[in-house]
């Protein structure tokens, strides 16, 4: 998990202060943990008066600071309006407790934000907070700066902190928001082994020591700098919301636990094993080889013999599922994995989301 951090901004000034702020979050969230640890809330508007509301409050926002919107002809409007009739406002939009938060979601909400000339946009569902940059050019993603969950307290109070009132009305917001945004990048790159940027750093640490390093060992390093393995408990994800999130939720991370549709879960600690897993559970529903990475890949996921094609596979691993043996391609991202498995999943009709993955830091 992301320490939180003190750093000084260009004036000397604390990022994010340690002070009465940061404190009152804290213990707001305290206390919404104990409370719903004995009942969550049921929909949409219990979700922001139990949860939503109180943190605002929390961050130093009166009752008056906000006004809740009504859904506009096109269902577009966000739910609250914060620092209204003013230059620095900023939207929430708020979903129930049980909503899994989407890509829509997010660019309704940065797409309204940003034809009303809105910076900062707020989704959540009470349990996960995310905060994006309506202005940048670009997908959902590029835009999301940062993200915290209630279970991630620490991190939950800088991303509040850094909206709190005299934040967003002075420069601070943004400082804070580009840090938080470049530490969660940093983090996912430098722990990811297949990250270009390690492999850029492994061939400079071999041009300017003379001593060959693998990118191994380069992320080992990481591991212990930034400390990488420090992260919050196991989370559970949907495959496909994994795959069209693989970026920001896979990367630098390895699954622990696969929950196939049938309810049953099996122990895996690499995309190779999850890979693996998921392959043997369909068995003899899997489509004749080669499947395909995704829909018009040149590259497979697996075929009856260890190539793409005309093109060597790099890193064939040979299974036998069915009476057919098969060879599967290992030298794929976190991110290719899980979009050639949802995409298998599309090919033999089964929903992706059937299939449940726990996932944590490397």
């Amino acid at each position: 998990m992301p320490k939180p951090y003190h750093e000084k901004g260009s004036g000397g000034e604390s990022l994010v202060p340690d002070d009465k702020c940061r404190q009152q979050i804290l213990a707001s969230i305290a206390q919404l943990k104990k409370t719903l640890g004995e009942k969550t809330p049921p929909n949409e508007r219990t979700t922001c008066i139990w949860v939503i509301e109180p943190l605002l409050e929390a961050a130093g926002y009166s009752r008056f600071d906000w006004i809740a919107e009504g859904t506009d002809a096109t269902g577009n409007k966000p739910d609250y309006r914060v620092l209204p009739y003013s230059p620095h406002q900023w939207l929430v939009e708020a979903k129930a407790w049980n909503h899994t938060l989407s890509d829509a979601d997010a660019n309704q909400l940065t797409s309204y934000a940003n034809t009303n000339h809105i910076r900062w946009a707020v989704l959540t569902n009470g349990q996960e907070w995310r905060l994006y940059d309506a202005s940048i050019f670009g997908t959902v993603q590029e835009r999301l700066m940062a993200q915290a969950g209630l279970d991630e307290p620490e991190v939950l109070a800088n991303l509040l902190c850094a909206l709190r009132k005299d934040a967003v009305q002075s420069d601070e917001t943004e400082r804070v928001a580009r840090r938080l945004r470049m530490e969660r990048e940093m983090r996912a790159q430098l722990c990811d082994e297949n990250s270009p940027m390690v492999h850029t750093i492994a061939q400079q640490l071999g041009q300017r020591t003379k001593v060959e390093y693998t990118v191994q060992e380069v992320v080992q390093f990481f591991h212990k700098l930034i400390g990488c393995g420090n992260g919050p408990d196991l989370r559970w994800y949907p495959l496909d919301e994994l795959a069209r999130n693989a970026r920001e939720l896979a990367m630098g991370k390895k699954p622990a636990l696969v929950q196939f549709p049938d309810g049953r879960e099996e122990r895996v600690s690499t995309w190779k094993e999850l890979t693996i897993a998921v392959l043997q559970w369909f068995g003899d529903r899997l489509p004749p080889p080669p499947q395909p990475h995704t829909k018009g890949s040149k590259r497979c996921l697996y075929h009856e013999k260890p190539e793409h094609g005309r093109t060597p596979m790099i890193s064939p691993y040979a299974i036998s599922i069915a009476g057919r043996r098969l060879y599967v391609e290992m030298s794929v991202s976190s991110a290719e994995t899980l979009a050639a498995l949802a995409y298998l999943c599309e090919c033999v009709g089964e929903s992706p989301s059937g299939f449940r993955i726990a996932i944590g830091e490397r």
